[in-house]
Parts: C-alpha cells; structure tokens; sequence
C-alpha cells in the first residue's frame, strides 16, 4: 500500500457530518463546509476550492469551482483577487 495515497484521519461536526481528511501527498487533505441547512457550502481539497449554491428550496443550482487567489500589495495588505472567470463545472436546471 501507498502512504502517499491513504487517508489518515477523518474528523466529524458536532451533527456528524465529515469535516476534514487528512491525506498522503499524493492525494492531500480536504474539508467541507455546511449551510445552516446542512447543505455542503464548500469543497476545500489539494488543488481545488468548490462553492455550491442552492435555491430557496435547498436545490443544487450550481457547483463552482473558485479559483481567486490571495495576493500582496505594495501596502502588504491581502486582497482577494478572482481570476478573469471561475470555471463552472455544473448548472443544475431548476425543474418546474
């Protein structure tokens, strides 16, 4: 077995929903979030950040894959900065 490759811990919220995973190399760690309707909010992982957002009835609308970055300007101040577009990887049509 790869221990670049296995998962070593799982950690779970106060509802026992996971939270974070921790990773070999190869894989990495990852965490979630939740919405207060226990809807996951965001997919945090190695290389990639998902936002998800839901309509009034708790629907999947969309799944985005965030790729704004932190950087530094002259005053050392962080400033979030979004790449030209984020690239939606899916759009889940409302059904009537």
């Amino acid at each position: 077995m790869d221990a670049n490759f296995s998962l070593t811990d799982l950690t779970y919220d106060g509802l026992d929903r996971l939270k974070t995973v921790t990773g070999g190399d190869s894989i990495g760690s990852s965490s979630l979030t939740y919405d207060t309707f226990g809807n996951i909010k965001t997919y945090n992982s190695k290389d990639n950040k998902l936002v998800y957002k839901y309509d009034t009835s708790s629907r999947l609308e969309t799944a985005t894959k965030d790729n704004s970055e932190k950087k530094r300007d002259s005053g050392d101040e962080e400033e979030d900065t979004d790449e030209e577009n984020a690239d939606e990887i899916m759009i889940v049509e409302k059904l009537r």
